[in-house]
């Protein structure tokens, strides 16, 4: 299991990004959250198998927000089994 945080710039907020989020998730078997961040980025945790990691963030690529995100970095790193579900953080 891996946990992956990934930071979506551009024009990423006041455009459903965490309600597209949470719709594209269902079907997998991941856990995590997704946050509008102060500075204009969204951060976007998510936990559970590496394969439908990626997955995930390619079918959120595929979505209507792909022609709105600029830049993504992504940061790999062991899970930490700290999530339940998926949640959208206010």
């Amino acid at each position: 299991m891996k946990r992956v945080e990934v930071y979506f710039s551009g024009t990423v907020q006041g455009v459903g990004f965490r309600y597209t989020a949470q719709q594209v998730v269902t079907g997998y078997d991941l856990m995590g959250t997704v946050r509008n961040l102060v500075d204009g980025r969204v951060e976007l945790i998510l936990e559970g198998e590496e394969s439908e990691i990626e997955a995930y963030l390619e079918e959120l690529n595929e979505t209507h927000l792909h022609d709105r995100i600029k830049e993504k970095e992504l940061k790999w790193m062991e899970e930490k089994r700290d999530l339940k579900g998926f949640r959208i953080l206010r």
